[in-house]
């Protein structure tokens, strides 16, 4: 037995021939005597052995290498690993786990041989030995089942290791859990780990994996016990746990309702005003405030009107510990105003504004020009407008301009948006996408005089056309009912061959702009049948 040990071990060392390695394994744990060589370094070994083979190394055994043991780095991104390897290191890594068998040999008079040789050990305490190693050695043993793809077979190994008062590091366990989000079962075993593990470990009372198990509650649609359990970590953190939240209601408003996600917003808001040992920043009041005017769709009044009485709470409470307000905290709230229609109660803000702000930002200038664009102030939009480009730290970029032409959109001023494009004409690549958006804004205002100034503009300025630009102006002649300007235009956009993509029918385009006017006017449907 000592000799098939010793050539075991010798071709672990230096057999190229992982099958052959694997082969005399085999013979060795099927016998009850042999199981009391097979310690923890030749465990060990074995593991780094097939490892390197599934990491696309070269096995050279060496000093440096041995001393590699317990932290050999995984690669990223990992390699593809044969089957046949990935399940040779689950079955030794359950080898680990497993207690061997008693070596018994019954003699002719009823005595074993384990009674007759008190010094031959009868049992082998392995398991023991294993739990007695160092963290780096268990929490090894972990990944390397997960980075293999057996997450549940780690499950099983941390289980173990719980049952003999021991458990790996938080590190290791997050990573477990985000492996159980790539399982079918993966939320009932994240469950399996969260109340196998004893309440006083050490990563029972790590706030980490407390956010660990909330993700993997999140991913797996668990929203209510989701939610429960944020609630149990903000009380253990004392701290609001905003990205976590954050998390938490993008994915309740993607895949659930939008009511439950405004009431989630909302709770926990209330929660956060109604606790006095609240701190509150300026992240965390313009994120709250973001989020209960960011919710999809429009909700009904009832529910509008609670998220905005929600929003001022907040925002009163976040100036009771704070003189200046900052300036994305007025943004979100003037956008929480604009979101629920109260441009007013925007505008009302302006005076504040000016106090504590020599120069408003871009963003809170873009939401004060449409909380006044929305009044139809044309002198107050005029004056933002102004200001903003004489300030030499704004850059325009498309979606400044994009922000600008709908506030002169909804004020119903063409003349600013003309004075836009005028204003970018020397800026080639910007001041076509804002033709285009200008192109948008005419065919939504029905504003003629607009399209004809703006293609005047592209002529005298010699603009590029894009095929954007060509659909735009085609479905404004269209709307318009001059059939003989469309005629043209598109056979422009026909022989331009530079111009990617190539345009489609112009009947399709005559029955697509039908079906948009009749939308807009259903009681005139019986035009166009």
């Amino acid at each position: 037995m000592l000799l098939k040990m010793t050539h075991f071990r010798k071709a672990m060392a230096t057999d190229p021939n992982i099958d052959h390695v694997w082969y005399l394994y085999k013979r060795l744990r099927t016998s009850p005597r042999a199981q009391r060589y097979l310690t923890l370094d030749t465990y060990r070994t074995l593991l780094l052995r097939l490892w390197n083979m599934a990491a696309r190394r070269q096995w050279r055994f060496s000093p440096e290498l041995a001393a590699l043991r317990h932290a050999v780095p995984f690669p990223t991104p990992m390699p593809k690993i044969r089957l046949v390897t990935r399940q040779r290191i689950r079955d030794v890594a359950l080898d680990m786990m497993r207690p061997p068998a008693t070596m018994i040999n019954t003699r002719s008079d009823g005595t074993s041989e384990a009674l007759a040789n008190p010094s031959k050990p009868s049992t082998v305490t392995r398991p023991s030995t294993i739990a007695a190693t160092g963290f780096l050695e268990r929490d090894w043993l972990v990944d390397l089942l997960i980075h293999v793809g057996f997450p549940s077979d780690a499950l099983t190994l941390v289980q173990w290791l719980a049952e003999h008062d021991t458990t790996p590091r938080t590190d290791t366990l997050i990573r477990l859990f985000r492996a159980f989000q790539r399982h079918t079962d993966g939320l009932q075993m994240a469950r399996t780990l969260w109340s196998g593990l004893p309440s006083t470990s050490e990563p029972a009372q790590d706030p980490r994996f407390h956010r660990a198990y909330i993700a993997a509650l999140v991913h797996g649609q668990e929203l209510a016990e989701a939610w429960q359990q944020i609630e149990v970590l903000q009380n253990l953190t004392q701290s609001p746990e905003t990205p976590l939240v954050q998390h938490y209601i993008k994915y309740q408003a993607r895949h659930g309702n939008a009511d439950d996600a405004s009431l989630a917003v909302r709770n926990y808001a209330a929660g956060l005003v109604a606790s006095p040992t609240t701190q509150w920043t300026s992240t965390l009041a313009a994120d709250l405030l973001n989020r209960l005017h960011s919710v999809p769709g429009r909700p009904p009044p009832a529910i509008a009107t609670q998220n905005l009485a929600t929003a001022e709470a907040a925002y009163a409470a976040y100036r009771t510990q704070t003189q200046l307000p900052h300036a994305s905290v007025l943004t979100a709230l003037l956008r929480t105003y604009l979101h629920y229609g109260h441009p007013t109660k925007a505008t009302a803000l302006h005076p504040l504004i000016q106090r504590t702000h020599r120069k408003p930002t871009l963003h809170l200038a873009l939401a004060l020009m449409e909380a006044y664009a929305s009044l139809s102030d044309h002198q107050a939009v005029y004056v933002l407008y102004r200001d903003l480009l004489r300030d030499p730290h704004v850059v325009m970029t498309p979606f400044v301009t994009e922000r600008l032409i709908r506030c002169f959109q909804a004020s119903g001023n063409a003349d600013m948006i003309l004075h836009l494009v005028h204003y970018l004409s020397n800026r080639e690549q910007l001041v076509v996408q804002t033709v285009d958006q200008a192109l948008r804004a005419s065919l939504a205002m029905n504003n003629s005089p607009l399209l004809t100034l703006v293609r005047w503009r592209l002529e005298v300025d010699y603009l590029s056309w894009t095929a954007e630009t060509f659909r735009l102006v085609l479905l404004h002649f269209l709307e318009s009912g001059n059939r003989r300007a469309a005629d043209r235009i598109w056979t422009e956009w026909r022989t331009a061959v530079e111009i990617k993509p190539a345009p489609p029918p112009l009947d399709t385009l005559v029955d697509q702009c039908q079906m948009a006017r009749a939308a807009r006017h259903p009681r005139r449907q019986y035009l166009f049948t």
